[in-house]
């Protein structure tokens, strides 16, 4: 048991992490989801998945 058992986002949490266990391979599953209030984006609209790389969520 971990302190954020209790949180009402942990089962949305283990459902979307079993849903992708047991829709595909392995090594394609997520590891951790992180949950992020906001994308950040470049002026087009497109996703900055660099940032994203570098970041973790506290």
């Amino acid at each position: 048991m971990s302190w954020f058992d209790d949180r009402p986002w942990t089962a949305q949490y283990r459902e979307r992490v079993a849903h992708c266990r047991e829709r595909l391979a392995a090594c394609k599953a997520p590891r951790t989801v992180s949950v992020r209030g906001e994308l950040p984006k470049t002026t087009g609209g497109k996703i900055l998945r660099r940032e994203l790389r570098g970041k973790t969520s506290a």
